[in-house]
């Protein structure tokens, strides 16, 4: 009876959060815009300067990673440190539906919310490796991206979740939580790229392709040990914050 209730509860936050988001969107254009922008600059740039390697390489499953990272990271902090500042989170914890019904219904939202961007930046860039011809047949991503791409991003948004969620809780305003997470943003864009530099670019190399497939079980495995950290942290706080 009680997992009903919470696949209930889960149901019922999710639902809350699309019809909130759906009503700020229709309010203000600046989300489709810096969607656009964020699709233009992931699917443009950087598939054009690494054609020879972007349909074989760990390149998009870390874009994807970061696209859905910093999507829903700015997606919850709006949520749940907006919630704060109106002093409705407090009202939503103390109901009766349990924490992690709370939790799970946010960080749903938010992943579905983000995917749509994600799957158009990866379209586009694979059009843009390709050069958009017709002429010659295309290159498209390897079994092993495509299931990189969809796992690894889907866990990445988990992890943005419950890390924003839990960062959002603790922060003094939306403002401070969106610095925190943009912070936590550039540093997942740059840590992999310093990584490939500092070891001379041997991560593109084609005796690390040849085992991608591990690479993305070893991501995914990660991504889920610190994804179920941030989401007990994340339960944790709301019950903090409710005085449970």
């Amino acid at each position: 009876m009680m997992q009903h209730d919470s696949v209930r509860g889960t149901c019922t936050i999710f639902w809350k959060e699309r019809r909130e988001w759906a009503g700020a969107r229709q309010r203000k254009h600046s989300g489709w815009l810096n969607t656009l922008v964020l699709v233009a600059l992931v699917g443009g740039l950087l598939p054009d300067q690494l054609k020879p390697v972007w349909t074989t390489s760990w390149i998009p499953i870390f874009v994807a990673m970061w696209v859905m990272f910093y999507r829903v990271a700015n997606t919850i902090a709006d949520s749940v440190a907006g919630e704060r500042e109106r002093h409705t989170l407090e009202s939503l914890v103390s109901t009766p539906l349990p924490s992690q019904a709370i939790v799970w219904g946010k960080i749903m939202a938010a992943v579905v919310s983000a995917a749509p961007a994600m799957l158009l930046a990866m379209t586009v860039a694979l059009g843009t490796s390709n050069g958009y011809t017709l002429i010659h047949p295309w290159h498209v991503y390897t079994v092993a991206v495509m299931v990189g791409i969809v796992l690894d991003g889907v866990l990445a948004g988990v992890l943005a979740a419950g890390a924003g969620m839990w960062i959002s809780v603790k922060s003094r305003t939306t403002r401070h939580a969106q610095q925190t997470l943009s912070g936590l943003s550039l540093l997942l864009w740059f840590l992999p790229i310093g990584v490939n530099r500092a070891l001379h670019g041997s991560l593109t190399s084609p005796q690390h392709l040849q085992h991608l497939g591990w690479v993305v079980i070893g991501v995914s495995a990660g991504l889920s040990l610190i994804g179920g950290v941030a989401v007990f942290m994340a339960q944790r706080s709301l019950r903090h914050l409710s005085g449970c």
